[in-house]
């Protein structure tokens, strides 16, 4: 049995044991923890054709629109033995030049190409172009088990986006075996998967708990509030600006949360008003917010 040294290796065991379940869905594209395995191998091994070391860092400005694409490259690129730099594509051009000074990544992956045209790389791909080249994959036994995984960007609300390592050791922290289960089976969000909240709730997701992620892949309220409908998830995740923006709706009461069992938040204070509103239109809901200001 495949064992847990890096997340990556998390994913194969899902993809034994959960082989046929959606692990993603982007309301365009879904994919199964098999699905997701195998494009992560055979990107990998395209990416390591390419030229791609381990503890080369890759670039990935990628949208919500191509939220699957994301994920598989990620994982490519964890298989790769490569560290995943996400940033989000819409920042200023300016922003993203800095914040690819900062990370100094050699390879780029993206759904913008013309955001990074007048930037440098020693290969880019389009998110629909990746390289495929499973014979060239890493033995993932030979990979460090302890190095950095990730790269994640802050707010930039101090000044210039600042970046947050993330090792494999903390992706695979709180017992994730590839086969334990998270209580809550599905979760909907409209998160920026490039965040630390996008990136570590919903991209890992899947990975660490076995849950299906479900993302709107542009946030509108009247559409989020349809997904809820039509996707039926255990559990909703948003910021509280887009909550509010969803309480705001007209029709927000009219939409049956009943499948919902948990309403969280983050990255931010909830205000008490909201809590008030929400608990009014969907009185069942517990409601979580994870922000801490430290």
């Amino acid at each position: 049995m495949t064992t847990v040294r890096r997340i990556s290796d998390a994913l194969k065991i899902r993809a034994e044991h959960q082989r046929d379940q959606i692990a993603h869905d982007d309301t365009r594209r879904q994919i199964t923890f098999a699905e997701w395995d195998r494009e992560a191998d055979e990107i990998g091994g395209g990416l390591a054709a390419a030229g791609l070391q381990p503890g080369d860092r890759v670039f990935l400005p990628i949208s919500n629109a191509f939220a699957v694409e994301m994920a598989i490259a990620v994982f490519a690129i964890f298989r790769a033995g490569g560290i995943v730099c996400p940033i989000n594509p819409r920042l200023s051009p300016a922003e993203v030049s800095d914040y690819k000074d900062l990370c100094e990544p050699r390879w780029c992956i993206t759904d913008g190409p013309e955001l990074v045209k007048d930037l440098k790389f020693d290969g880019c791909w389009t998110v629909d172009q990746m390289p495929r080249d499973i014979s060239a994959l890493p033995d993932q036994d030979s990979l460090d088990a302890d190095t950095d995984a990730e790269i994640l960007g802050t707010s930039g609300t101090t000044g210039k986006i600042k970046g947050v390592v993330v090792s494999h050791p903390d992706l695979i922290s709180r017992g994730v075996t590839g086969t334990n289960m998270d209580s809550t089976r599905s979760t909907l969000n409209a998160l920026p998967l490039t965040g630390s909240a996008g990136n570590l709730g919903i991209v890992m997701l899947p990975v660490r708990g076995g849950a299906t992620a479900i993302t709107q892949r542009k946030f509108d309220p009247k559409g989020f509030l349809e997904l809820v409908r039509e996707k039926q998830p255990d559990l909703v995740y948003l910021v509280p600006s887009m909550l509010r923006l969803i309480l705001d709706h007209p029709d927000a009461g009219d939409y049956d949360f009943a499948g919902v069992k948990y309403l969280m938040t983050g990255t931010a204070p909830l205000p008490h008003d909201s809590v008030v509103r929400a608990m009014a239109n969907w009185p069942h809901l517990r409601i979580r917010n994870n922000y801490r200001n430290v």
